[in-house]
């Protein structure tokens, strides 16, 4: 699928039998509000689906083939996903023989096939007739994709344009942005948290201060400099709050690497 002049261009690859085996490409302008108007644009596959009970009788009945018809009947449904009726999708039936390459016989018989013997009923017919049918995927809703978890939340509908920018929004805000302490350490705050519910604030406030003149004066390039403040605190044998010198048995805190109760020296 390549952009070109404002559009995006489908590339339909058919065989023609004979004596020699040939590939024809067929091509389609698409306007890009096509793809502006599928609602779901990415839904959550569960690893381990290839051995679901339900797909695997769907792979002794047509082999390999069969579970790509059904994900691939999943991912059409996406396409014309609607938050008014979520799951429910009709479909002209020529058009899904066209896109599976299936004689109208055998798109029925397969997709009937899912429906009648899926256990969990995922896939179900809600109406067949000459031209369409009308199908119905109930969990289709609980794997899609975070804006339209929102759609179906809120009710209301967002314009195609903002979706990419309420997706990239999304994604800014689970980013956490680590602080600055002093000129050059940085932290996120929950690792700040972690290393004083360890340590105390009173340790770890005077390790930031030595990882922030050691980086002034060596500018050593550290990456993450939560794993060099811990390293630095196991090097100095400075034990996590709560833990206990082994000869004495005795909580440690802060030491240089000699337990206060009983002077042992601490690896």
């Amino acid at each position: 699928m390549l952009p070109k002049n404002g559009y995006f261009y489908a590339y339909n690859r058919r065989h023609s039998s004979g004596n020699r085996h040939t590939s024809v490409f067929s091509v389609t302008r698409v306007s890009p509000f096509f793809y502006s108007r599928c609602a779901i644009k990415w839904f959550k596959h569960i690893v381990g689906s290839l051995h679901d009970p339900d797909i695997r009788m769907l792979i002794r009945k047509y082999g390999i083939e069969g579970y790509g018809f059904y994900f691939a009947l999943i991912e059409m449904m996406c396409q014309e996903f609607d938050v008014e009726n979520p799951g429910i999708v009709t479909f002209e039936i020529s058009h899904l023989a066209e896109c599976f390459r299936y004689k109208r016989a055998t798109l029925l018989e397969r997709t009937e096939f899912v429906a009648n013997n899926f256990q969990k009923k995922r896939l179900t017919i809600e109406e067949c007739t000459d031209t369409h049918i009308t199908l119905n995927s109930y969990k289709l809703k609980g794997l899609a994709d975070n804006w339209t978890e929102r759609l179906l939340r809120s009710g209301s509908v967002v314009a195609p344009s903002q979706e990419v920018e309420v997706e990239v929004e999304e994604e800014t805000k689970k980013k956490c942005i680590k602080k600055k302490f002093l000129e050059r350490v940085f932290l996120k705050p929950e690792e700040h948290e972690k290393l004083i519910a360890d340590y105390g604030e009173e340790t770890i406030t005077e390790f930031i201060r030595r990882l922030d003149e050691w980086i002034g004066i060596k500018n050593p390039g550290y990456k993450d400099h939560y794993l060099v403040i811990r390293k630095w605190l196991r090097k100095d044998g400075v034990l996590p709050q709560g833990e206990v010198c082994p000869t004495c048995k005795q909580p440690c805190k802060q030491t240089d690497k000699v337990c206060e109760h009983c002077g042992r020296k601490l690896k």
